[in-house]
């Protein structure tokens, strides 16, 4: 990239786009990664839910289409509980406007589509699919001559990815998922020479591939199926404990060529680990459940597998590189080299939310907290047991206890001149819950 860009400025290239491109490539993951790979803009995390909790996706898998983009086995988890699903940034966000105010936006939307097998024959399985689009604009550049400042070139600047993810997952006991998603990626940075006088815009087209796996345990209806009800008292009100692990291993592809194969650049292939629990009362009827009060909560860490050589060679790496297990993920002690993140919601009666979390990128010296809140508009009607006395069935009784509506908002906390002041993410979800065929 840094080649790339090279080649630009060499041309007189002016552009709101340059001081946008060195923040970016600086802050949204190592500060060495400017020189380990390139398409960085594949790590920024798009969920408002999961960026108001430290960019931790452990609670957020089975509820946000987004989380597709971070980890597709999400998609299987959320077929669980939904036949479809959107979810969309009513505007665009403003990408590092404290330093950059020239129309450098982020923008994401993802789409879901789900079938539970359970519901039609029994069988302990769901399948989701979705698609996921995101772009960066990166604004517009002209371009102008060795003669004077009369333009040459203008065109727009932007990298974008449209995936497709395909998950599974078994419901036996132990929640199950496992995801695939393929990505095509287009990335359009800059323009180059190729005869005194004649330009032409550098363009990139390539692909990657994600695999993730999700495991979910409900502890207590597991000891529930295994031994029975154990307390009468627990006939409505009963309380849950789910314990979750997460892997996935993101941006997996061979190289990305901007100008020729010599110079060549690693896609920011990264592998994320996580543990997450969610704690809380439940209520449960023959008509509805919903969760009275709960409690989330998740650590995850991520590398990137990528290694570079002082000569600009370069290889990937294997494993988990830096990341250790039982340090980073159950303790939380960290170890200066891997991406760490902490996050926690607490919900009341699944219509509202409060969110915290922490970021921390030692090595890179990125270290920021994070916090939002979000709501469901038709929940606190589903809650009402006075709909369930006026009509229990008829299409307007479906509806409202199949559709959800949520708003998302996240914001970083930073201190002052921190380049990610003022970043925020909002975002619109609409869902279609799986519903009884016949109440």
């Amino acid at each position: 990239m840094a080649k790339l860009i090279g080649t630009v400025r060499l041309s007189k290239i002016h552009s709101v786009l340059l001081l946008g491109l060195l923040w970016f490539f600086f802050f949204v993951g190592k500060a060495h990664a400017v020189s380990e790979a390139t398409l960085l803009f594949l790590l920024i995390s798009p969920s408002p839910q999961a960026n108001a909790m430290g960019q931790t996706y452990g609670n957020v898998f089975a509820d946000d289409p987004t989380a597709f983009a971070f980890n597709p086995a999400s998609a299987g988890l959320f077929a669980q509980k939904h036949f479809a699903g959107t979810s969309f940034y009513p505007e665009r966000t403003p990408w590092l406007p404290f330093y950059w105010d020239y129309g450098v936006t982020y923008n994401c939307h993802s789409t879901g589509l789900g079938l539970n097998l359970q519901k039609l024959n029994g069988l302990p399985v769901s399948i989701g699919i979705g698609f996921t689009h995101i772009r960066l604009n990166l604004g517009k550049h002209i371009l102008t001559g060795e003669e004077g400042p009369e333009p040459i070139l203008s065109y727009d600047s932007y990298e974008s990815s449209d995936k497709i993810t395909l998950a599974t997952a078994l419901d036996y006991y132990i929640h199950a998922s496992l995801g695939f998603g393929y990505k095509f990626i287009e990335s359009q940075l800059g323009a180059m020479a190729t005869t005194p006088g004649n330009y032409r815009i550098t363009k990139v087209t390539t692909q990657a591939h994600d695999l993730g796996l999700i495991l979910r345990a409900p502890i207590f209806d597991i000891l529930e199926d295994l031994y029975g009800q154990a307390n009468e008292a627990f006939t409505l009100v009963k309380p849950f404990l789910d314990l979750g692990l997460s892997y996935s291993r993101n941006n997996v592809g061979d190289k990305v060529i901007y100008i020729d194969e010599v110079q060549a650049d690693p896609f920011p292939r990264t592998v994320y680990v996580g543990s997450h629990l969610q704690a809380g009362f439940r209520y449960t009827d023959e008509h509805s459940s919903f969760n009275l009060f709960s409690f989330k909560w998740a650590r995850e860490a991520d590398d990137m597998l990528v290694s570079r050589n002082p000569d600009g060679s370069w290889w990937y790496l294997s494993g988990l590189n830096d990341i250790k297990f039982i340090d980073d993920i159950l303790l939380g002690k960290g170890n200066g080299h891997a991406i760490t993140k902490k996050g926690w919601e607490y919900g009341i009666g699944d219509f509202f939310f409060i969110r915290r979390g922490g970021y921390e990128d030692m090595e890179g010296k990125v270290v920021y907290n994070t916090k939002g809140w979000g709501v469901s508009f038709v929940q606190p009607f589903r809650n009402l047991s006075v709909f369930r006395s006026l009509a229990s069935t008829g299409i307007l009784y479906r509806l409202l206890w199949s559709l959800d509506l949520e708003y998302h908002e996240s914001s970083w906390v930073t201190t002052e001149w921190h380049p990610l002041t003022g970043t925020f993410f909002k975002g619109l979800v609409i869902k279609l819950r799986n519903f009884p065929l016949e109440f």
